[in-house]
């Protein structure tokens, strides 16, 4: 019989454990389901920020747009209205620069804190 082994501490399964168990222990077991909850919270929370900085950046882009595909502001605003700089799906290069995307815009914050927003 092939020895089984444990998803979390990597120890052998004992044989009178289930056989479709995947953990050596019960303290396995719940160890792992308490790390898999704290790292969906974590998820959660990340979408749920971005979502946050999405509305955020629609909002001034509406405000402040002539309907462009870019927009420079000025970072206050988007200090003010509490924007985390940290979250964002991915970055990418438009147009030479170094941009960091939400879900339809992306943005770049320049030293002068100067914020060019992109509608893509």
């Amino acid at each position: 019989m092939e020895n089984r082994i444990c998803a979390f501490c990597g120890d052998d399964i004992p044989y009178n454990r289930n056989k479709n168990s995947r953990y050596c222990c019960d303290e396995c077991y719940y160890e792992n389901k308490k790390n898999r909850a704290i790292e969906m919270n974590k998820l959660n929370n990340h979408e749920r920020i971005l979502l946050y900085n999405e509305r955020i950046v629609e909002s001034i882009y509406e405000q402040y747009s002539d309907k462009k595909y870019i927009l420079y502001i000025s970072g206050i605003e988007f200090i003010s209205r509490k924007f985390n700089w940290n979250i964002y799906t991915s970055e990418l290069i438009i147009e030479g620069i170094k941009a960091k995307k939400l879900l339809h815009y992306a943005y770049t914050l320049f030293t002068n804190q100067t914020v060019r927003v992109w509608k893509l």
